[in-house]
């Protein structure tokens, strides 16, 4: 049974109103008075509509209704945003008064209706048997997120790392071992702690680890083994490069390659993939993590490692560890009591047994812990069916703007990598982020809702980058979501539309308003026949494709209600003037088009527009001069062939709160316009290669909170204080490549000396010494020092950061007995100062 959620459209557009009521709108009073009445009604039908949205999963009727008022809902939005757009354009004086108050009036009326429908079918429907479905903000946080739980697989840890270590057979290049089990069971976490271990990385020269797309598409896999087996950038290689640099990588080494997640039954497909890798390979080994035993059958050259469920035992430690966190010690004999017999329902499955005890997080309500228990069935014969019922109770137990945002990232592929910045952009754009806190942004709103849903076990393989998170979600967690969204979120293969029959047998896709398209239809194709009030359109190209401006420019036309568009990876020369149309449009991703050469004027009429990606777009010489009438710019990614940074007006980027100048090989100065950068939190500078020096004006930047610079070849960062009494507010400082690195900036360091938690510095080969006035950061929580050749001591005074809870000294020279004994005695840190461990993988730009 599919969601709709009509309060969280209905709450937008309660917070957009205010501004539209207005005398400083500028708006007639007929207007404003028509939509004061529908402030009214939204007002009032807030608590009807959370009530049946909590009830819909046991009644159609009452979907099928909440569904309609939706639609009347995203209707009503556009209409009110239209209105807004016309107001910060300043048109008001243009307007058809009469049009628009007609329209207002009869979709008030309608909208009245429908509630009242919503509210008589609610009162007949029982509610849900559960006190623990929220609408507000009492999910709390877990302090688990994130960390990986092994929980009784020591002895299968130990079988696989045998059959890893044991030659291969006579003539097999390449050994292939099957790990196989239910879904949820811990085939992905069994195969990270082998791959993690020690011995591993001693046995084998090479490790990749690829997370397989269900379509098993070879150049998405080459690119994620590439990506994997080397750290570096593969967006712009062709297919044929990409081969030729993977094969480069594997010869004459004997690798360790994990394919996790695969769901292939093809044996031609697999052979092709198992021949790119065996062209070379001599001892080599790969392991399979499937659900399917006939992918085991054609892919192993072994027999499969069957894994069963956890222990009694074990599955009470996981389940008390995700029920209690670190009070388990506290946990009354009641409550045990209820866990065992919950744990006892749940299979040996440790997904299950994680998602409940999250979902019981400090829950001290006895009976509804029993209800809990009593929800949970299993049936051995029905595994898969049993795993989603106890899946879907915690999903059930979300407030409905949390269920709203799952259900948007069912537009993306299985295994889909998330970037936690990327996600919330969109989230914003759609307006999903509400419930703001006191000095709180909209990013910090996604960031919050994102760690809730972390809490809650909804995504697993958290890392934290040091300035975002990366994330995935489990195949079964997506099967449920996927399942909960089909009404408004799809994904279609435009691959299949060759032509008007195939298009108009869309039709099954109903009114559905995100889309997710995989493939590109070429510009003789028909542009799909479904409804033109789309709110989003996601090209998800297999890889970089060249389209005509006429294909980029039917998308644009059909579609006049986008709220966000993504063109990623397309390559076109222009972006049609039509893109002007697009009144609503807050999200905009023209990333990694090297052809694209010019942006023209018509685009600085998106007033709404909150993201523009721009990043990989090496041909793009200028951005338009008009620029400054972008006013609601929060997050911009730029790739363009300045010598500086130009001049930036007050009222330009006056709510930027991102900035990424990515590969702007020519960019000399930031001199120019840096101070007006007032709103600013994230700076990242990667790829410029001409930039020598960072301009002094830097510490004007008040609210900057996270900077990151990145393989600079001629970048020097010595900026001294000078005496000068500044209170920045940085929070994260990381550096990699720089390769005339001699000096930390004490100008931005030490003026942010009472807010700085995480220093990382990554191939930085020409600083032979840390400052002494390093000991003055009296924030800082974490210090990386990563591959710096010429770095063997750090500085006195260390014992003084009494924050400092990891130090982390990697591929570097070891330190002296004296600077190694005396910080770590004095301080509790968990510290790494092994130089042969390898470093974590630098963040996936």
């Amino acid at each position: 049974m599919a969601e709709s959620f009509p309060s969280t459209i209905a709450a937008n557009i309660l917070t957009e109103i205010d501004f539209l009521t207005s005398s400083d709108s500028g708006l007639s009073s007929r207007i404003r008075k028509e939509i004061m009445k529908a402030k009214e009604i939204l007002f009032k039908g807030k608590a009807v509509l959370m009530k049946a949205e909590a009830q819909q999963l046991h009644n159609c009727e009452l979907q099928d209704g909440l569904e309609k008022l939706s639609e009347l809902l995203y209707d009503a939005e556009d209409l009110l945003d239209e209105l807004k757009c016309e107001v910060l354009a300043k048109q008001v004086g243009k307007l058809n008064i009469v049009k628009y108050n007609l329209k207002i009036k009869v979709t008030r009326k309608i909208l009245d209706e429908k509630i009242d429908n919503i509210r008589s079918i609610s009162i007949a429907v029982k509610d849900p048997d559960t006190k623990l479905v929220s609408s507000g903000e009492n999910v709390m946080t877990h302090p688990f997120v994130g960390t990986p739980q092994d929980f009784g697989r020591d002895t299968d840890e130990e079988n696989i790392i045998k059959l890893l270590m044991k030659p291969n057979k006579e003539a097999e290049r390449v050994s292939v071992i099957p790990i196989v089990g239910l879904g949820g069971i811990g085939k992905t976490t069994l195969a990270k702690l082998v791959y993690d271990d020690k011995r591993i990385d001693e046995h084998f020269k090479l490790k990749m680890w690829v997370s397989v797309p269900e379509d098993f598409d070879m150049i998405k896999i080459m690119k994620e083994a590439y990506t994997s087996a080397t750290g570096k950038d593969q967006s712009e290689l062709g297919v044929v490069e990409l081969e030729d640099c993977l094969l480069n990588e594997l010869a004459d080494k004997k690798f360790l390659l994990v394919l996790d997640d695969v769901w292939n039954e093809n044996y031609d497909r697999w052979n092709k993939l198992k021949q790119l890798f065996t062209q070379e390979a001599n001892g080599s080994k790969i392991v399979v993590t499937t659900r399917s035993s006939q992918v085991a059958s054609i892919t192993g050259t072994v027999d499969s490692y069957l894994l069963e469920g956890l222990s009694p035992g074990d599955c009470m430690s996981l389940f008390v560890k995700f029920a209690f966190g670190d009070e388990t010690d506290k946990a009354e004999s009641e409550f045990i009591g209820i866990g065992k017999e919950i744990v006892e329902k749940c299979g040996g499955v440790p997904l299950v047994l994680k998602t409940l005890g999250a979902l019981l997080y400090k829950n001290t309500d006895p009976e509804e812990w029993k209800l809990i228990r009593d929800s949970v069935k299993w049936e051995p014969e029905k595994d898969r069916d049993n795993i989603l019922s106890a899946l879907k109770l915690s999903y059930a137990h979300l407030p409905s703007h949390l269920r709203r945002c799952l259900a948007y990232c069912s537009l993306f592929p299985r295994n889909t990598c998330f970037n936690s910045d990327y996600m919330i952009c969109n989230w914003m754009a759609h307006g999903f982020l509400k419930f703001p806190n006191e000095n709180e942004d909209l990013e910090d709103v996604g960031l919050r809702y994102l760690k809730k849903l972390f809490s809650r076990c909804f995504f697993q393989d958290i890392e934290d980058r040091g300035y975002f998170f990366t994330f995935k979600m489990h195949n079964l967690i997506y099967d449920l979501v996927e399942k909960m969204a089909q009404r408004n979120y799809k994904t279609v293969d435009l691959r299949i539309l060759l032509d008007d029959v195939n298009c108009r047998q869309l039709s099954f896709l109903g009114n559905a308003r995100h889309f997710s398209f995989l493939g590109i239809a070429n510009g003789n194709k028909k542009v799909p026949s479904i409804s033109n009030n789309l709110r989003t359109i996601i090209m998800q190209s297999l890889q970089s494709q060249r389209v005509a401006e006429s294909f980029v420019s039917k998308w644009i036309s059909n579609f006049k209600c986008l709220w966000l568009l993504c063109l990623s990876g397309l390559q076109f020369k222009e972006l049609p003037d039509s893109v002007a149309a697009l009144k609503h449009l807050r999200f905009l991703d023209l990333s990694w088009n090297s052809d694209l050469e010019k942006l023209y004027d018509t685009i600085c009429k998106l007033l709404r527009l909150q993201t523009l990606k721009l990043r990989g777009c090496s041909a793009l010489k200028n951005l338009p001069r008009n620029i400054q009438k972008m006013i609601s710019l929060r997050h911009l990614e730029l790739t363009i062939q300045w010598e500086r940074l130009p001049p930036i007006g007050a009222e330009c980027f006056k709510s930027l709160q991102y900035l990424h100048l990515y590969k702007c090989k020519n960019l000399e100065s930031l001199r120019e316009g840096m101070e007006s950068l007032t709103t600013i939190r994230t700076l990242i500078l990667q790829g410029c290669d001409s930039l020598t020096t960072l301009p002094d004006n830097v510490k004007l930047l008040e609210t900057l909170e996270k900077q990151v610079i990145s393989s600079c070849p001629k970048l020097n960062l010595k900026m001294d204080l000078q005496g000068e009494d500044l209170i920045l507010t940085l929070k994260v400082f990381m550096i990699y490549e720089l390769k005339e690195l001699e000096d930390l900036p004490q100008l931005i360091l030490q003026g942010s000396a009472n807010t700085l938690e995480y220093i990382r510095i990554e191939e930085c080969h020409k600083l032979t010494e840390l400052p002494a006035w390093l000991a003055s950061l009296t924030a800082l929580q974490k210090l990386e020092i990563v591959s710096c050749s010429g770095l063997s001591s750090l500085p006195p005074g260390m014992e003084k950061l009494t924050a400092l809870r990891e130090l982390k000294i990697q591929k570097s020279p070891p330190l002296s007995e004296s600077c190694r004994r005396k910080p770590l005695n004095i301080l509790n840190l968990e510290s790494h100062l092994d130089p042969e461990v390898a470093s974590s993988s630098r963040d996936n730009e």
